[in-house]
């Protein structure tokens, strides 16, 4: 027997059907060739062996196919065709090995003949029976005759007589191509026509055509053959190695072109659907062959150019001089080149007179094999004006904050000025206050000169002068001119009208100072003043004579409070605080003050006093502001109140 087909049909079955119906399939099979062995009279053992083998043989070439494949073969793709041959040649060898030691038992043969005959009508039986059956079984001949494809049913027949007299042509040994063995070979090349134009289908037909045509033949049965052999059994296994080359060939071919129709039918579906997706998208789209001939483009791609879509379509974009002044094309060029997304913004004229711009990416893709370009834009001559709009208000805008500035600049400018001002005239209004305390503070030295002054003279006027009282009487009068001196220029240092210099300034200095100008006055209020520095010397960085203006403007408010009092206080502490903080208070044993006016204290032109103005505090509370620091007032426990002033300490290596 040149083809056994009993293991393509149970591979087929196994194929065409659900992997939980396999043990019932092969049951099945499995009893129905046992019943024909015993009608031909086979030994019961070996038709139970042959058929154990025949069933392991299409149950492990449908575990592999289906394994390498996965469910639902049909042998379209080149993989099918591929894993079908595995099966048929690799599997098969290996069932094989049964059904040879089974036909042992009845034959005289050797074992390797028998392996041998076994491996190679087997697998001319799964090569050539199961792609038959699988591609038949799900023919629709209602749908042929419904969709009326005679032309295509006259090719079929057409196919099938010029094939069925052709391949008659080397098995007839009446002819001349009996004698060239390449010819048979060569008819394989006519597979291309079924492989085309009709699949699976047509190549498994036309294959199984040929094995009949080749196994009835008298060229192999009697000889003599186009590829010699010498004997029956030798001519059989020439024309078998023959019918599987043609086999492989003609279905792999059929697989590559269904494959390639499959991928096409893809990619036009893909285009199909990109088309009628994209085809209402705002967005511009058009698709071009990489020689600059459009392809398709999309309603919006039609007015971005302001023309028809048959003018568009007759478009070549390597000729389009727009895209070449603009640098489109540079952009388009670039694109197909390197394969790299190119993003491009400019100005262009179309050809038809439409002026814009646009932005617009590039992209090239392949389709068919051939390089393509598709350039997605947009119509973006709205968002320019208004960008220009949006600059143009920018740049005004700029220039109205310049101005603007430089008007407040002046403003701060005039401000500062006014401020410095109105500070030297407080600074002025509280010296006229201390007036008769400085008379008396420069009055007290200079009368001590005059009368040690006096009495110098008489000390000369006398014969033999007293040089030792004399001397002692000058140093006198030398400590009290410095003392008036000091006097004098702490009062210029305040009245003075200078520009606020920052530097480091010893708060304890600045508490000896103004408490020095006002101790007299406090001596005029019968008020006793006391100063209290823990330690002596603080560091802060700031304007020594705005911060003595402070300290003795809540002085001198301390002396107005208890004016009139008797066995009043006023205490000056200098006070160290935690985070690096000094704070300076002033409190008296004066009325409370009312919580609730604290802050309008500060407030400018807020007075308690009947002739004050105001200013006082405000101008207080902006210096130790412009320090770093704060201002506040409280209510002491017994009685009085304290106004205080906190600023931040500096190290004395920073400064």
């Amino acid at each position: 027997m040149a083809v056994w087909p009993a293991g393509g049909i149970g591979l087929s079955a196994l194929l065409l059907n659900p992997r939980r119906l396999w043990p019932a399939i092969v049951l099945a099979l499995f009893a129905a060739g046992n019943a024909a062995n015993f009608i031909q009279h086979r030994p019961v053992i070996n038709s139970f062996g042959f058929m154990i083998a025949n069933m392991a043989e299409s149950l492990g070439c449908a575990w592999v196919i289906t394994r390498i494949c996965g469910n639902n073969v049909k042998f379209d793709r080149v993989i099918e065709v591929l894993a079908l041959t595995l099966g048929a040649t690799a599997v098969n060898a290996a069932s094989a090995c049964i059904g040879a030691g089974v036909a042992m038992l009845t034959s005289t043969a050797s074992y390797g003949h028998l392996w041998l005959t076994w491996w190679i009508v087997d697998g001319l039986g799964i090569l050539i029976m199961t792609p038959l059956v699988v591609t038949w079984s799900s023919l629709d001949i209602s749908g042929l005759m419904r969709n009326k494809q005679w032309t295509r049913l006259i090719e079929g027949a057409l196919f099938i007589v010029c094939w069925g007299v052709l391949s008659g042509l080397p098995f007839n040994s009446g002819l001349f191509f009996r004698n060239s063995f390449v010819f048979p070979y060569m008819l394989v090349a006519l597979l291309a026509w079924p492989a085309l134009r009709f699949g699976q289908r047509g190549v498994t037909l036309a294959i199984m055509l040929l094995a009949v045509i080749a196994i009835t033949s008298l060229a192999v049965i009697s000889g003599p053959l186009v590829w010699g052999g010498g004997s029956e059994e030798a001519r059989l296994v020439l024309t078998q190695l023959y019918l599987g080359f043609s086999a492989v060939s003609g279905m792999l071919l059929a697989a590559s072109f269904a494959e390639s129709r499959q991928a096409q039918r893809k990619m036009a579906e893909s285009l199909d659907f990109l088309e009628t997706r994209f085809g209402a998208y705002p967005i511009a789209i058009f698709t071009y062959k990489s020689s600059g001939q459009v392809v398709s483009v999309n309603d919006a791609a039609v007015r971005l150019v302001g023309a028809t879509r048959e003018q568009v379509m007759k478009q070549n974009f390597r000729e389009l001089e727009s895209w070449k002044r603009s640098g489109m094309l540079a952009a388009a060029e670039k694109a197909l080149a390197t394969g790299e997304e190119q993003i491009f913004e400019g100005h262009t004229v179309s050809s038809y007179g439409h002026d814009f711009w646009i932005s617009c990416r590039f992209a090239s893709f392949f389709y068919a094999g051939d390089l393509h370009l598709m350039l997605l834009g947009a119509d973006v001559s709205e968002r320019k004006k208004i960008d220009e709009k949006i600059r143009l208000l920018n740049l005004e805008l700029e220039q109205r904050v310049e101005e603007r500035t430089r008007e407040v600049v002046r403003q701060n400018e005039k401000l500062q000025e006014m401020f410095a001002e109105l500070t030297h005239m407080s600074r002025v209004a509280v010296l006229g206050q201390l007036t008769a305390a400085l008379a008396h503070e420069i009055n007290q030295p200079l009368g001590t000169i005059l009368n040690r002054a006096s009495s110098a003279k008489m000390i000369l006027s006398q014969e033999k002068p007293d040089t030792a009282k004399l001397q002692e009487i000058l140093s006198s009068i030398i400590d009290e001119d410095e003392r008036a001196g000091n006097v004098i220029r702490r009062l210029r240092s305040l009245i003075k009208k200078e520009l606020p210099a920052t530097e480091a300034v010893d708060l304890g200095r600045v508490v000896e100072e103004v408490t020095a100008l006002v101790r007299n006055r406090s001596v005029l209020e019968e008020a006793t003043l006391s100063v209290h520095r823990s330690p002596a010397s603080m560091l802060v960085m700031g304007n020594r004579v705005q911060l003595q203006q402070v300290l003795l403007n809540l002085i001198t408010n301390a002396l107005e409070a208890v004016n009139g009092v008797t066995g009043s206080k006023i205490v000056v502490r200098l006070e160290a605080r935690p985070a690096g903080k000094a704070t300076v208070s002033v409190s008296n044993s004066g009325p409370a003050i009312e919580m609730k006016n604290v802050e309008q204290l500060f407030q400018p032109f807020y007075t308690t006093k009947k002739e004050g103005l105001g200013v006082g505090l405000f101008i207080c509370r902006s210096i130790i502001h412009a320090h770093g620091g704060l201002i506040s007032a409280s209510n002491d426990v017994v009685d009085g109140a304290t106004f205080y002033f906190t600023l931040p300490l500096v190290e004395e290596n920073a400064v």
